[in-house]
């Protein structure tokens, strides 16, 4: 299996996937969990709570945080 095979993958191992890479993402740039909820429009609870597998994001507001670490493009290939 590649490291992005998610086929064989559970929704919940997929969703921990999602976590983890947007983490690093924050991480990468040195982005505070409350900085980027700030930036994000969203909770800086919801963002902890996802961040460490225990919740979800709607999809609203993941594209908010996707919008806000810089990587809102990668929704294009979903999205033509």
């Amino acid at each position: 299996m590649s490291e992005y095979d998610l086929d064989p993958l559970s929704d919940q191992q997929i969703l921990a996937k999602l976590a983890g890479r947007l983490r690093s993402e924050r991480l990468q740039r040195n982005v505070t969990q409350q900085a980027l909820a700030d930036l994000a429009g969203v909770g800086v609870a919801t963002l902890r709570r996802f961040e460490g597998g225990e919740g979800n994001l709607s999809l609203l507001n993941l594209i908010a945080v996707l919008r806000a670490l810089g990587l809102v493009h990668l929704l294009d290939a979903l999205i033509r």
